[in-house]
């Protein structure tokens, strides 16, 4: 998102000077304001530092633009000294933040040490990348109830800088890094509560302190902190008792991370080389010899996975107790020392009578790669591989137990009921009586099954989380899957291995105590505090604020306020983390739900907004005169559209509706720059539409005229330019024609870009006689029309449906265009109207695959609309649609090549293309030349918006790898790399207003790849089987094995050389081009 927000820098400053009471040394505060949050909010907060300090501190407060201290370097620096300068200069300097703001305070005091003399953080830890080397004294004050600074991961940092190595609570320590907890507060009251971001709003607790406390409290201990910083006190006995508090307090918590082995705390003991400490793992009479590990400082396995095993065992231990050993070790490991084992003694009849077992554990955690405290710290579950309770009882000499069977009931529900209740009596009284009160209980379920009792479907089943309402109140209920194997059946004779075992999906304790202390008062005790300043629902926050995208310009012509306009509502979806699963699940080649695809109705169950959003947006609309009569839903009830006078609109928005012109194209449309929304309805609604987006008509890709009949390095085929048989050709499709009459491949269209049938059948004529006479069938989208008409063709339509029919006839072709609308308030939008139309469309109706040649620089489209149309694109994914997208024309220069390449400050940077950085779609870079060359128009980089999918990890890494230090600031390493995959993109051949024309770009790329996949799909559902849906979990997994890697080339651009393809993934050609027969035997 960096592109779109650093359209300026610090516009302003506050400074606070001391009170004329304080004497002593002087100093300097500066403080950064967390996200979205005005630092005028903070205010209060400062003044009460500068009452409760013993010296005199001189305060500023930069506000940054659209009230975000984004942590990138030359940005916050220059934002922050520009404040700077309105204090005495030569004075010691303390660097304060809260939220975003602390993350920005620990960049710019790690990488300036000497300019400040120390650092507080409120709402945050010490970023874990720093928490060995911080180069400063540091303060984190965190709030008990801070629904976005986990407590947990509070505890985690006191674990590691106290615990870890034994550090005593005294007055070295704490004047080096305190960490306290104010009991009671939450995230906002660090700031007046007067404007609270929407994630804030969501995510916060209610507090049990009132804001004037909260800032009180807050005060005194950094000011504790600070004395000692400035030398003006000695005394550092109250700053201990709050951190020895802290430490009671997180007891608790550490005690849970313990149980569960959290490997932010605990270093593992390598199970493959047993520890000095962990002496007989596994111990089991059949074990070999292995090599030991010199390594002491480790945990030797999951603590309470002994506690499961003996629930699991189920034995009278007065008669037969029983000692478990476990190690932490990846559960889909099949050595033998990696199964769960048992033995005893007891066939001698003595009691008691010792039993002995091994069990394995694999803990598992959500990423939080850029350490926000938003994710669980602890695990989601713990995979555990434990002998049968059949099989215990078998070796406790018990005669009657049946070895053809499994165990009976639910056996991981009741080690899950075991983990929840431990950590509720562990939990302190006061959490406890809150949780009591405002919780929403666990409540455990009956276990479930894999399909099939195979070991791949157990691990990629997840331990179930779903709220439910029971009786009028709100419970979570949890669902283990258990995966029990006989002792004796054919599979066990066919594997013995597998004989006797009884896995289960683990609660963590960890997890529970997360649950009673944040996630679990979510239902109850989210609401934004009564306790404090609260503004009243129908107080405004701002929804989305942009500066005017470059290329624009204010007109001058008035607005038509009493003009009505079409507006569209879009309502929070729910479940979108769930449908990127099932996108995901049924788009991996190793999941058994790969292929399966989901319906219409199955995706709007799963999306549809909740009643609550539907009913608090409708009510907002009828108290402002819309009627029920005048609301009009799409089939998926998550799109609300209402005709509305503009005037109308500005009063409903707080917006200021002005013409803007570009004069490039001569376009006008009306627009506003900045618009907000009630505070009951701010959640409920993602976006509207039309308000900030400008540019978000794609623009057509940049089609050259190429060199027509230029003289290639190439076979015969490719020699007079790229062809069908050209294509074929290098693509090794061969003779291959499509027969499947249910195959169906589109391309789409914007911008009054026509198709002429009869160019197509000339081009068929001239450069594709196998599918001589062929036509396409044209479907409108929005308005869109088709003049069949060669004098009206485009050339990028034409390019499109050409490329596709010449590869594909006699698949049948759709041609889809889109319309824009008024020509001057209406949406432009295509991409996400083009993608609405066809998700309400059923199954039947859809084609396999859509080529679209059309996008535009990533930061001229909000970023609330580039997440809505990317999650549009997903639920199409997840019906079994490939979205084949160009990447672009402009190398790293964006979509076109005509970006500034500049940052807010006039650093270069590079400029990526949307929709190609989707993580949800395939993006396809351009080659040149045979043997292929990437193209240097070649759009490839990597996104601002969209992090790096997990598909793409291994490959993106190693190129980062290769790439070094290179461009280091100029792109975002962690963003969602592109393209994802490349064909050929110049010298093509087309036909366009009856002339031949030669055309470069991706726009020729796009659908060429496409048209491969669409004859693969063929294949696929000549064989019965389902088409490929959302390739790119295949193409990184498998099918990059079924391309042709490219090594040469870049993608200059920004007067630089770009990058460079190499070896593997790179962000020019992505894995490679397309060998359709390596492929067809990939599939």
């Amino acid at each position: 998102m960096l592109g779109l927000l650093l359209s300026s820098v610090a516009a302003a400053a506050t400074y606070l000077a001391p009170p004329d009471s304080k004497s002593g040394p002087e100093a300097v505060l500066v403080f950064i304001q967390g996200a979205q949050i005005p630092s005028t909010s903070y205010i209060d907060t400062v003044k009460a530092i500068q009452d409760a300090s013993n010296f005199p501190i001189h305060a500023v407060l930069p506000e940054f633009f659209l009230d975000l201290a984004l942590p990138i370097q030359s940005y916050l620096h220059k934002g922050i000294q520009d404040a700077l300068n309105l204090a005495p200069s030569d004075l010691p300097v303390y660097i304060v933040g809260h939220s975003l703001g602390a993350a920005a305070a620990m960049e710019e005091a790690t990488a300036y040490p000497d300019q400040y003399k120390a650092c507080v953080i409120y709402g945050a830890s010490v970023n874990r990348k720093y928490q060995y080397n911080f180069p400063m004294p540091v303060l984190a004050v965190n709030a008990e109830l801070d629904g976005l600074q986990r407590v947990s991961r509070v505890g985690e940092a006191f674990f590691n800088y106290f615990d870890r190595n034994n550090t005593p609570i005294d007055a070295d320590s704490v004047s080096s890094h305190p960490i306290v907890i104010i009991k009671g507060m939450s995230h906002i009251q660090y700031a007046d509560g007067e404007s609270v971001p929407i994630t804030v709003s969501h995510l916060d607790l209610k507090p049990d302190i009132n804001i004037a406390e909260a800032h009180q409290q807050t005060a005194t201990v950094t000011s504790l902190f600070l004395c000692l910083q400035q030398q003006t006190c000695s005394d550092a006995t109250d700053l201990i008792q709050l951190v020895q508090d802290t430490r009671a307090y997180l007891d608790p918590m550490l005690k849970a991370f313990e149980m569960e082995a959290s490997p932010n705390l605990y270093t593992p003991c390598n199970s493959d080389k047993p520890s000095p400490h962990c002496p007989y793992y596994p111990a089991w009479p059949l074990q070999p010899n292995r090599q030991m590990s010199p390594d002491s400082n480790c945990i030797c396995g999951v603590p309470f996975t002994n506690t499961a095993a003996h629930i699991m065992a189920g034995l009278d231990e007065t008669k037969y107790p029983l000692i478990n050993v476990d190690a932490i070790h990846d559960v889909s490991d099949t050595k033998p020392y990696h199964h769960a084992h048992i033995w005893s003694n007891c066939t001698t009849g003595a009691l008691p009578c010792l039993m002995n077992s091994t069990t394995v554990s694999q803990v598992m955690y959500e990423e939080d790669s850029s350490d926000s405290g938003f994710p669980s710290a602890s695990a989601y579950e713990i995979r555990v591989k434990m002998k049968a309770r059949q099989i215990y009882k078998l070796f406790s000499s018990d005669p009657n137990v049946p070895l053809d069977s499994v165990d009976q009931g639910s056996i991981c529900a009741d080690i899950n009921q075991a983990s929840y209740d431990w950590a509720l009596n562990a939990a302190s009284k006061d959490v406890q009586d809150r949780f009591n009160q405002y919780g929403q209980p666990m409540v455990m379920q009956p276990d479930t099954a894999p399909i099939l009792p195979i070991g791949p479907l157990f691990i990629n089943s997840k331990l179930g989380f779903k709220d439910a309402k029971v009786n009028g109140k709100w419970e979570l209920q949890v669902t283990s899957v258990g995966f029990k194997t006989p002792e004796d059946s054919f599979v066990t004779h066919l594997y013995p291995d597998s004989n006797g075992y009884h896995y289960c999906k683990v609660l963590s304790p960890a997890r529970v105590m997360e649950w009673i202390h944040t996630d679990g008062l979510r239902k109850n005790k989210v609401a934004y505090a009564t306790a404090m300043p609260n503004p009243s629902s129908n107080s405004f926050l701002i929804k989305d604020s942009i500066a005017v995208p470059s290329g624009w310009v204010q007109g001058n012509a008035p607005v038509d306020l009493e003009q009505t306009v079409d507006f569209g509502f879009g309502l929070t979806q729910s479940n979108m983390d769930l449908l990127v699963a099932k996108l995901y699940e049924v788009s991996d080649p190793s999941h058994p739900n790969y292929g399966k695809h989901l319906s219409k109705e199955q995706v709007d169950a799963l999306t549809a907004p909740l009643p609550e959003t539907v009913k608090a947006v409708t009510d907002w609309l009828a108290e402002n005169g819309v009627t029920e009569s005048d609301i009009n839903f799409n089939s998926g009830k998550d799109w609300l559209h209402v005709k509305l006078p503009l005037s109308k609109a500005q009063q409903l928005l707080q917006a200021n509706y002005q013409s803007f012109t570009h004069p490039e194209s001569g376009k006008t449309v009306i627009r506003t720059t900045k618009y907000s929304l009630p505070q009951k309805v701010h959640s409920h609604i993602d976006l509207i539409k039309p308000t900030t987006l400008f540019g978000a008509r794609p623009k057509q890709l940049t089609t050259r005229p190429g060199k027509v009949h230029s003289k290639r390095d190439a076979s015969s085929d490719c020699a007079n330019g790229v062809t069908p048989t050209c294509l074929k050709s290098l693509y090794n499709v061969g003779t291959y024609k499509p027969t499947n009459q249910n195959n169906v491949i589109g391309v789409t269209a914007y911008g009054g870009q026509y198709a002429s049938t009869s160019d197509l059948q000339q081009f068929t004529k001239s450069f594709a006689s196998s599918a001589r006479n062929a036509k396409f069938t044209f479907v409108s989208i929005n308005g869109g029309q088709n003049v069949d008409d060669p004098s009206q063709g485009g050339v990028e339509a034409e390019l499109d449906i050409e490329t596709t029919v010449g590869l594909t006839w006699p698949t049948k072709n759709l041609f889809y265009s889109t319309g824009d609308g008024d020509n001057s308030i209406q949406y432009f939008h295509q991409p996400d109207d083009w993608a609405l139309a066809l998700i309400d469309k059923p199954n039947s109706e859809l084609p396999q695959v859509v080529s679209t040649s059309y996008g535009d620089d990533e930061p001229n489209f909000p970023a609330d609309f580039a997440v809505r149309a990317c999650n549009d694109f997903a639920k199409l994914g997840a019906r079994g649609i490939s979205l084949i997208f160009a990447s672009g024309d402009g190398g790293v220069n964006g979509g076109h090549g005509q970006s500034q390449c500049q940052d807010a400050n006039g650093n270069t940077v590079f400029v990526p293309v949307f929709p190609a950085t989707c993580p949800y779609i395939t993006s396809v870079g351009a080659t040149t030349s045979v043997p292929e060359t990437a193209a240097q128009l070649s759009s490839g980089g990597f996104s601002n918006y969209f992090t790096r999918p997990s598909y793409q990890d291994s490959a993106v890494d190693s190129y980062l790898n290769f790439l070094g230090s290179t461009y280091q600031g100029y792109y975002n390493s962690s963003g969602r790399a592109f393209p994802d995959v490349s064909a050929q993109g110049q010298n093509y051949q087309i036909v366009s207003g009856g002339q031949v024309q030669g055309v470069d770009g991706t726009s020729c790329s796009s659908p060429a790849f496409a048209s491969i996949i669409s004859l693969i799909n063929d294949n696929l559902l000549n064989k019965g089987k389902s088409a490929l849906g959302f390739l790119n979990p295949w193409l990184y997994s498998k099918g990059y094995q079924g391309l042709n890697d490219v090594t040469s080339g870049n993608n200059p651009g920004c007067n630089l050389d770009g990058f460079s393809a190499t070896q593997g993934y790179d962000p020019v050609t992505g894995l490679g081009t397309p060998d359709f027969k390596k492929l067809l035997d990939l599939v």
